[in-house]
């Protein structure tokens, strides 16, 4: 079994507070839940209900191809089947599956999500609904918030459910560095959390949010068990096998090829109908899609349309639009991106148009394309805003300049850098060649391709100049901010532009403390005004999930309730909930 030998890294917070997820090219990385609008789209023909708030856009693998309005199959009326095992595609495979330490994006929340639950889930309406927790409720300033867990729930080993079982959880991800990076500017210094009775838990927030509770339903709201995680500690490879209070317990885990869970027959919110779920971690998109419609998959996600998957009487498709923005990002704690004369140049240098109509597959390309932090449906989207790329007519001049003040970053006139994604990938690889054909005259451009998690920590490590990123596009901002902080910037970072504006920080901070819409809408577009500005980041493209299902098996994907019958979110960036699912016959 493969390991990370950089876990001390603690890549889980990377994604872990926020709406975000990260890696870039044919198939990136994304997580949190908290991390993007619910608006899906099923072409499952029976429903016409829809759900939208903040919406979404496309990217990679034929994004926004001719995209459904917006549906969502209905919950089977149909009696359930006990027995079988669901087979699921993912975009990759995680480091490990420890809440406190490993990586969690949207791959790792989901098979986090089969043997572990969250203090809270995203409801169809995009809120925060109860899960584990029977209540969520803030302090008249929004600063404080107490969690009430629900009694007479134990782990997977034996272990009760109690407040501090939470506290342990989270006081797991504050030692690790990476994830103390993203808790230390979200709660108070001196008392971040404490238990004060079996049941209550209370945060302590630096400053007020009327949002925390979306923060639960991702990984920050993960419960493990304490019991597990002091066995982790003493012995690192039980990282690997999680102890939850999930629907299914974990029965086994190559890494790179299957994870497994089997049913848990005893799960506190209700009958599981699967045997088992498998995780098949394929790292080409297109090859996936050929294992669908081959029958060896069950079911798929992918961060694009995949428009060689066609939707007819099998294979029918739900569309997420709760993810991220796609974009490249600059490291400009080191040459030649320290210059803002290089980050200008490839900002205008950037083929924004033709990368996006390569992905596209002949849909809307100007709908797909993203200038900013936020899709155009967004209230926090600011119209007047202009992205300068496809200009390569503005890059010669501030070439020259640099090649002339800083001779040893150029070859022959030309700059040379690094472009990382994750990969190697069919559709990777034809979006670098086309930012290469368009690069080429003023940068000597290398690719580097890496498995997802080595990616992620080269990225937050800072080995890197510039990388395809996907990330942003949050339920709300505020739930983003921890990624654009000075102070999330060190070693390790995750704000991985490494990119520190005191000004930027102290417009966070005033959203942050506001309760006025009309006020957070206006500097949260001062704050899009200043990342571009800056010139650390070039935005490309808006991104929707596809979640591809064999129609005559997979039943019940949109059934999800809480404990109390609230509807859940049919989908959440790039995964569904199983434990109602069921598969016929």
């Amino acid at each position: 079994m493969r390991r990370n030998t950089l876990r001390a890294v603690g890549i889980a917070a990377v994604l872990m507070l926020a709406a975000a997820g990260c890696a870039g090219g044919d198939d990136a990385t994304t997580s949190d839940p908290s991390g993007g609008a619910q608006d899906t789209t099923a072409t499952d023909g029976a429903s016409t209900e829809s759900t939208s708030t903040d919406g979404g856009g496309s990217t990679d693998d034929g994004a926004n191809a001719t995209v459904p309005e917006p549906t969502d199959p209905p919950p089977s009326d149909a009696t359930p089947e006990v027995g079988g095992t669901l087979r699921i595609g993912v975009e990759a495979d995680v480091d490990g599956l420890n809440p406190a330490s490993n990586v969690m994006p949207a791959v790792g929340l989901w098979m986090g999500e089969a043997v572990f639950d969250t203090l809270a889930k995203v409801g169809a309406d995009g809120s925060a609904v109860p899960y584990l927790a029977s209540s969520i409720t803030p302090d008249e300033t929004n600063t404080t918030w107490t969690v009430t867990l629900r009694p007479g729930i134990t782990f997977h080993d034996g272990t009760p459910l109690t407040a501090e079982a939470v506290v342990a959880t989270f006081e797991g991800q504050l030692a690790d560095p990476l994830v103390g990076l993203t808790v230390v500017p979200l709660f108070a210094p001196d008392k971040l959390i404490e238990a004060v009775d079996d049941l209550t838990v209370v945060y302590h927030l630096a400053g007020p949010s009327s949002v925390f509770p979306l923060r639960l339903t991702g990984q920050l709201g993960v419960v493990a068990s304490p019991t597990w995680l002091a066995a982790v500690e003493a012995d690192p490879d039980l990282a690997q096998q999680p102890v939850g209070t999930g629907p299914f317990r974990f029965d086994q885990r190559t890494q790179d090829s299957i994870t497994r869970f089997v049913r848990n027959d005893d799960y506190w919110a209700g009958e599981v109908y699967l045997d088992a779920v498998e995780f098949y971690p394929v790292a080409d998109s297109l090859r996936r899609a050929d294992q669908l419609s081959v029958g060896d998959l069950d079911m798929l996600h992918s961060p694009g349309l995949l428009a060689d998957l066609p939707d007819d009487d099998v294979i029918r498709s739900i569309y997420d639009r709760s993810g991220e923005e796609g974009y490249l990002v600059m490291n400009t704690s080191k040459p030649p991106f320290d210059d803002i004369r290089v980050r200008q140049a490839l900002t205008y240098a950037f083929p924004q148009r033709d990368v996006n109509t390569l992905t596209s597959d002949g849909g809307d390309v100007e709908r797909q394309m993203a200038n900013q932090m936020f899709d155009e449906d967004s209230k926090f989207y600011d119209p007047d805003l202009v992205q300068l790329t496809d200009r390569p007519d503005l890059v010669g001049d501030l070439i020259s300049s640099y090649c002339a003040d800083v001779p040893d970053q150029c070859n022959d006139g030309r700059v040379r850098i690094t472009y990382s994604d994750t990969g190697p990938s069919t559709m990777g690889e034809r979006i670098f060649a086309v930012i290469d054909n368009s690069w080429g005259e003023w940068f000597e451009t290398t690719p580097r391709y890496l498995p997802q998690d080595e990616f992620i920590i080269a990225t937050v490590t800072g080995d890197y100049q510039v990388t395809q990123f996907r990330l942003f596009g949050g339920l709300d901002p505020e739930l983003d901010r921890v990624f654009l902080l000075c102070q999330s910037i060190g070693g390790i970072a995750v704000n991985a532009a490494r990119y520190c504006d005191p000004e930027l920080d102290a417009l966070l901070e005033r959203q942050a403390a506001s309760t006025d819409e009309s006020e957070r809408i206006d500097l949260w577009r001062q704050i899009s005004g200043r990342i571009n500005e800056a010139f650390t980041t070039i935005w490309n493209a808006h991104t929707t999930w596809r979640i591809a299902y064999d129609s005559q098996r997979v039943q019940n994907l949109c059934g999800a309730v809480s404990p109390e019958g609230v509807p859940l979110a049919c989908a959440v960036v790039g995964r569904t909930p199983l434990a109602h699912v069921w598969i016929d016959g």
